[in-house]
């Protein structure tokens, strides 16, 4: 087989070799005149003919498997009865170098009624017959950006005419094979079956959050108190984040590698999902879980009691109680008075050295100037008392803490803002779980592994 490819290597390079010469010649022949050659020119010739090379080795290759395994029996994965050969049928494989054709034999199990093409499976074909190295370049690029645009940075730069129809398309399918990737992870992860982490946890962070996405309103039935706007309704991903930290020469806390979650369905999804990225990243080994977000109930009321019997440190994130002080000073004395900035900053300073009590002290002398205004004072005040024990904030600077939600609020805008919330974008609830699955491998890491193992693990 070498020896073939070796022979057709070279015939292709001898082929193609005067064409080159060509290129060459004109800019020798432009530079004698003292006119400005054109590099450009010859660059796009030398890559149009390391493509044509790149397809005739491939080719070869294709052709040479097939031959080798032609006479190889397949099995029916259903009945597992010996299939019978129907004969060669001719198709086109869709590679990143182009279209390549190629003859493959057609298989049958009689008694099933079902027929394959054992060796487009073999080679990981999608449906379409894209090779796995297209698919993997093209939804690379769906996953980036938006479908045209990656339909255009293709052609541009890869020299691969694909249209913005069929970036979407692989970009999905592959997408619900990543989905199915990070099910699995989590639940190797839940079952003890995970990675194994060399180093034990110190501090190990976890975080939740939620932004949305617009979504096509499908049919005519809306949720109650669904926020729409026209045709667009919106829809909550709750993303997580789990990271370790360290403490550098001056006390700050600096955030390690970063791995993340994401899901469009319910508070207990997201709390599954974090709590097993919080497994395969040592939590049940780690010396401390560090629940730090907002003052949503759905992550207090669930995910400190998934870390029982380890040291969980609680810090509410410091930038809502910050913003609450803020409102509670508008609603006393004016939005943008100086009374208004001279109370709220004040709060602020006591609340930043840690005097939590102080601040619920001065909240509970106002006389809130209404019935609006006094409901509002109602709820602050349970809501600063319900987390005053997550506001110890001088304590938990001097202890080298993370007292900001940066790393969460910074995922949702990177992995979900991003690619789902570009100017004029509509999702689909079936289609944008799938570009979510993608951003999520991505921005983990997780890009390469899927790929090399999950692609084989997950493609049927």
């Amino acid at each position: 087989m070498q020896d073939e490819l070796k022979s057709a290597v070279a015939a292709m390079v001898a082929a193609q070799c005067e064409e080159v010469e060509k290129l060459v010649k004109a800019w020798k022949a432009v530079r004698e005149k003292g006119e400005r050659g054109n590099l450009a020119e010859i660059e796009v010739g030398v890559r149009e003919w390391a493509l044509r090379v790149g397809r005739v080795v491939l080719e070869r290759i294709v052709k040479q498997v097939i031959e080798i395994t032609r006479e190889k029996p397949e099995t029916c994965p259903t009945c597992s009865k010996v299939m019978s050969g129907e004969g060669m049928r001719s198709a086109q494989m869709h590679s990143s170098m182009g279209a390549v054709e190629y003859t493959r034999e057609y298989v049958r199990c009689r008694p099933c009624c079902t027929g394959a093409f054992p060796r487009d499976r073999e080679f990981e074909l999608d449906d379409q017959r894209n090779s796995p190295a297209l698919q993997k370049m093209v939804s690379l690029a769906g996953t980036v950006t938006a479908f045209e645009k990656a339909s255009d940075l293709l052609g541009e730069i890869g020299s691969i005419p694909v249209a913005a129809s069929k970036v979407e398309r692989v970009t999905e399918q592959v997408g619900t094979r990543a989905g199915e990737w990070l099910d699995q992870r989590q639940q190797k992860a839940m079952a003890g079956l995970g990675p194994v982490v060399e180093s034990i946890p110190g501090r190990l962070y976890v975080e939740a959050d939620g932004t949305t996405v617009p979504m096509r309103v499908e049919g005519k039935a809306r949720a109650k108190n669904q926020r729409t706007e026209g045709k667009v309704e919106y829809k909550e991903v709750k993303v997580g984040a789990v990271f370790e930290t360290t403490v550098d020469p001056s006390g700050e806390p600096q955030a390690g590698e970063k791995t993340y979650t994401g899901t469009f369905k319910d508070a207990e999804a997201c709390v599954r999902q974090v709590v097993s990225e919080a497994k395969a990243r040592g939590s049940d080994r780690a010396k401390e879980i560090v629940l730090l977000n907002d003052g949503g109930e759905w992550l207090w009321n669930r995910l400190p009691q998934e870390f029982a019997g380890k040291k969980v440190t609680q810090i509410l994130d410091w930038c809502h109680p910050s913003e609450r002080l803020g409102s509670i000073s508008s609603w006393m004395y004016g939005q943008g008075t100086e009374a208004a900035k001279k109370w709220a900053e004040k709060q602020r300073d006591l609340l930043y050295d840690g005097k939590v009590e102080d601040v619920i002290r001065a909240i509970e002398c106002l006389k809130p100037p209404g019935d609006q205004a006094k409901e509002f004072i109602r709820q602050s005040l349970g809501y600063f008392r319900e987390h005053a024990h997550r506001m110890i904030y001088a304590d938990l600077r001097a202890q080298g803490y993370f007292i900001g939600s940066g790393v969460i609020e910074s995922a949702c805008k990177h992995i979900v803002n991003n690619r789902l919330k570009q100017a004029g974008m509509k999702w689909s609830r079936q289609h944008v779980p799938k570009v979510l699955a993608l951003r999520v491998c991505r921005a983990s890491g997780w890009w390469e592994s899927f790929w090399t193992s999950g692609l084989r693990h997950v493609a049927s």
